[in-house]
């Protein structure tokens, strides 16, 4: 939820949470039950730029305090750039991490628009690892490289992505300490960082898609939406992603979204993925 201030500045509170349980103890064991996270963000907002600082707390694994300054600026010009910085931030990049781990993240990405169709964008960002007790555990690069074409500039925006990505990790040595040795397996006896961190990968593909910001975007009318494409992903080979969805209002001043994505190999570790989605937004 969140209340206007004045001048385009804004006070929302977040929270969230999750029931988890692992669904393969050979790989992750004494999941804990709940992991809960609220934060408390000041929002700034005008046509040119907007900016959140947030301070929160996590119940996980551990206890812990988070904080984030994010930022989009130049909005309106040619070249537009986003930035984040954040401390003790939920790191998904593992499922061992998404649920014993934490980052902190430094980042800075720009979309340089060519013209009303033609757009290319970049993304750079160092993540250093750490498990909730703020043990060390490895620290990784990611490059996000997009450029794209649309064929329509008003919806159905047909748009036509080659996307790239290459993600660089690595663990630190040593031993886990006895906190985060909780979560392995009773027969898994190699208690170091490794067990947490990610594999490097490179994904790169061509997508095909429309009204993909309808997921989150006010639309008064049902819209349906789409986006599919083939990508190569190095950790699993031939790689499919596709999401489908519908969004519009229902009183007048909300926001519903409904959506299913698919994905033969995830970011998040080369393996299938499969997420159905409501989203739903009350805008008083």
């Amino acid at each position: 939820g969140g209340a206007r201030l004045w001048d385009g500045f804004a006070l929302n509170l977040r929270g969230v949470f999750r029931d988890q349980r692992s669904a393969d103890r050979t790989q992750i064991d004494n999941v804990p039950a709940s992991d809960r996270r609220a934060e408390l963000a000041l929002t700034y907002r005008d046509s040119q730029k907007n900016w959140l600082l947030g301070v929160g707390r996590r119940d996980g694994l551990q206890s812990f305090t988070t904080a984030r300054l994010t930022g989009n600026w130049n909005q309106e010009g040619r070249v537009s750039y986003t930035g984040t910085i954040g401390y003790n931030q939920q790191a998904d990049e593992s499922s061992q991490l998404r649920v014993g781990g934490m980052k902190d993240v430094a980042e800075i990405g720009a979309t340089w628009r060519l013209g009303l169709r033609e757009f290319v964008s970049g993304r750079v960002s160092y993540n250093k690892f750490y498990g909730q007790d703020r043990s060390a555990l490895g620290h990784g690069m990611v490059y996000d490289l997009e450029a794209g074409y649309r064929i329509r500039t008003q919806y159905p925006d047909y748009t036509v992505r080659v996307v790239g990505t290459r993600a660089i990790y690595s663990a630190n040595g040593g031993t886990l300490t006895p906190t985060m040795q909780r979560l392995m397996p009773a027969d898994d006896d190699q208690a170091t960082p490794a067990f947490y961190m990610p594999q490097s990968f490179t994904q790169a593909g061509v997508l095909f898609g429309f009204g993909t910001d309808l997921i989150d975007d006010y639309t008064r009318k049902w819209r349906p939406f789409l986006e599919a494409g083939a990508l190569y992903d190095s950790r699993a080979g031939h790689n499919f992603r596709g999401q489908a969805g519908v969004a519009g209002s229902v009183f007048g001043n909300d926001h519903l979204s409904l959506y299913v994505l698919h994905e033969t190999a995830s970011r998040t570790g080369g393996t299938p993925l499969t997420e159905v989605g409501l989203r739903y937004r009350w805008l008083y």
